[in-house]
């Protein structure tokens, strides 16, 4: 029985009539602060010098549109596939990246090993949001681990996710030693878990020690990731993005 996700009286779950109830924008302005940093980011002289995760959802998106039109950064964009991608999804991620002339990698965990978690959260907590959030942060701060040894230097990930949204503990958590500890529940789910291509244990376990993986500056200087999110720097329409 799912005990996180309901149902409104208009048909919205608890999720969608929270952000309903938010005021429209995120007000903020410090784009001097922003600028410094793509400026730092765009002196590296690489093919990529910032990465945005890309859901092909209207802020992603216009977080794309930002890096490469506005602020004339060579973005990678990179999408996660949590498994329950619509095919309209599918087909805007292509659309955008081509529209824009953008390079897009998507990253596809084994199906088994996430039909497994999600059925953990479920039977453990009544909630699986926070499979993808985990494994989401888990797969993508891999990979930009793994292309900044490549590369020589840690290419800056650009976020467009609005804080107030993103934590709702009664729908999921960002803490990372909560999903593990949860996961330890199921028989060697976690053993599963770091023997994934995808997964690196070292940066999971750095990830342990911080509650909120979108906070950096306590991980390991082997394990950084330079992580930043629009919205703390520009004003941000939540709705009409």
């Amino acid at each position: 029985m799912l005990k996180a996700l309901w149902l409104a009286g208009c048909r919205l779950c608890n999720w969608l009539s929270y952000c309903n109830k938010l005021s429209d924008s995120h007000q903020i302005n410090n784009e001097d602060a922003l600028k410094n940093k793509l400026s730092v980011a765009a002196s590296e002289k690489t093919k990529f010098n910032v990465i945005v995760p890309f859901s092909g959802g209207k802020d992603s998106t216009y977080a794309l549109f930002l890096m490469k039109e506005i602020y004339q950064m060579r973005p990678l964009a990179i999408n996660f596939d949590n498994g329950f991608r619509s095919e309209y999804a599918i087909k805007n991620l292509h659309h955008i990246t081509n529209l824009l002339e953008v390079d897009l990698v998507t990253i596809k965990p084994d199906w088994g090993l996430m039909r497994k978690l999600y059925k953990c959260f479920l039977k453990y907590t009544g909630k699986f949001c926070t499979v993808c959030n985990a494994i989401g942060y888990l797969t993508i701060f891999n990979y930009v681990l793994q292309l900044g040894h490549l590369i020589g230097c840690s290419p800056l990930v650009v976020g467009a996710w609005v804080s107030k949204i993103e934590e709702q503990p009664d729908v999921y958590s960002f803490d990372m030693k909560y999903f593990i500890n949860t996961i330890k529940e199921e028989n060697n789910l976690y053993e599963e878990l770091i023997n994934n291509c995808f997964i690196d244990e070292d940066l999971l376990c750095a990830l342990m020690n911080n509650p909120d993986p979108r906070v950096v500056t306590s991980y390991d200087e082997s394990l950084i990731v330079n992580f930043i999110q629009l919205p703390d720097y520009l004003n941000w329409d939540i709705k009409k993005r």
